[in-house]
């Protein structure tokens, strides 16, 4: 007996100790909780969520949990979360624009709103975020302020392309169009000042990440991230070796689609100045410069000469190199090269090649929601051409199942009207 009413003791010391972590939400309406807030002398936030949005419920799981989360939110806020598809949340959903999930929202006990961010965030960035709410840190207009008085603080200037997504994703129309030109300036500026040893840290390359232009020829920063390679992999591993890989194949790819041969003065720094970034590729079989040759090549065959027999045999050539490690976007992006590069001016010969390519595209493994759903749909397309409706119907109907499994339920609902759209010109075809 006095072992079980141990026992009860212990597991209601762990039940207290658990309870009050994270935030604890307030169950009443929206209107409540602004009275509460008023009431308490607190600000308001709000979670806008919906039942089949993942990254609200990482949201609500690690982040909505946590202590240092929940020691800051339930002193300086009246939380609430409002799911934005029930119809008793209707009219505030309208009221704060929420098209989007997660939507933040933090407001003054009177309605008015303070901060809107949209999107998941970690612990430390939703902390900063409440912070900037309640005017215990400044807010990103602030430190832009601060910055444009002392232009030559590279630490503000960090601190402000770090935070710039969150804030102009919040922002709407002109207002969002200026905040990109600003600060786009910003990190040209940024990248300017810094170029040298400092910047080759973890934070100043997830800015690069966040904001560089990966397509530009004869890119200086793509030339001192690929001159201080090691010292880049170092730091971070691999992931800078394949940013250079990435700039010089959509330097490449650019070139070679526009028909302009200087394509191959950048592939022959696959196996020249490039090669130690290229050599991250580990394939015993054939090397990154025959890969690569054999795609660029096939390109160049396509848009510029214009010979599509030609670039099938380089295509499947190229897929022979891949082997085992081919995936379904290798498929589907050479068959969507064809169509871009020649339209619907295809024999019968070249759909039936791009329909062998895409059916291998709807079987790759991996292949995410919206990459299937547009397989699906070229695959229609291409039964259709060759007057094969019923093999169309089923891959449209395919595309609609498929498009279920897309998070995004305003993209979702638009891809489903452009399918339906298909099916409705498909069955006219069929009546005549």
């Amino acid at each position: 007996m006095k072992r079980s009413i141990l026992m009860m003791v212990v597991c209601l010391v762990f039940a207290f100790n658990g309870f009050g972590q994270g935030i604890n939400f307030f169950k009443g309406n929206y209107q409540e909780a602004l009275e509460k807030a008023a009431a308490a002398n607190k600000l308001v936030f709000i979670d806008f969520y919906t039942e089949w949005c993942g990254p609200c419920k990482l949201m609500a799981k690690d982040v909505f949990t946590d202590k240092n989360v929940g020691d800051y939110y339930n002193e300086k806020f009246i939380a609430i979360q409002l799911d934005a598809e029930a119809p008793a949340n209707k009219s505030v959903v309208k009221q704060f624009k929420v098209n989007s999930y997660p939507t933040l929202a933090y407001l003054r006990a009177d309605g008015k709103v303070i901060l809107l961010a949209t999107g998941s965030s970690s612990v430390e960035e939703f902390i900063k975020q409440g912070k900037v709410a309640t005017g215990d840190e400044l807010g990103f207009e602030d430190l832009y302020a601060k910055y444009k008085s002392s232009k030559n603080d590279l630490d503000i200037l960090q601190q402000l392309l770090k935070e710039a997504p969150s804030f102009v994703s919040a922002q709407e129309g002109i207002e969002a169009e200026k905040w990109v030109s600003r600060v786009n300036k910003m990190y040209n500026e940024y990248i300017k000042q810094k170029m040298g040893p400092d910047l080759i840290n973890k934070t100043d390359y997830s800015i690069i990440l966040t904001f560089h232009d990966n397509t530009k020829q004869d890119d200086p920063l793509i030339e001192f991230i690929n001159k201080n390679l090691a010292a880049y992999r170092q730091a971070m591993g691999d992931a800078p070796a394949y940013f250079v890989i990435e700039h010089n194949d959509n330097v490449m790819k650019n070139l070679a689609k526009a028909g302009k041969v200087d394509y191959k003065k950048y592939l022959e720094r696959v196996q020249g100045d490039l090669k130690a970034a290229y050599d991250v590729i580990v394939d015993a079989k054939v090397s990154p410069y025959e890969k690569s040759k054999c795609y660029y090549d096939g390109l160049y065959t396509l848009y510029y000469k214009k010979d599509v027999q030609g670039y099938m045999e380089q295509m499947n050539r190229y897929f022979e190199i891949l082997g085992e490690k081919v995936t379904g976007e290798d498929y589907g992006a050479a068959a969507q090269n064809m169509y871009d590069a020649m339209g619907s001016k295809l024999p019968k010969e070249v759909h039936l090649q791009a329909i062998e390519w895409m059916k291998q595209a709807v079987k790759g493994k991996n292949v995410a929601p919206m990459d299937k759903v547009n397989y699906l749909v070229m695959l229609g397309d291409s039964y259709k051409m060759v007057g094969e409706y019923g093999s169309a119907k089923e891959c449209y109907n395919q595309a609609l199942v498929e498009s279920y499994q897309i998070d995004m339920k305003m993209t979702q609902m638009m891809i489903q009207n452009a399918v339906q759209g298909k099916l409705g010109e498909l069955e006219l075809l069929q009546q005549e």
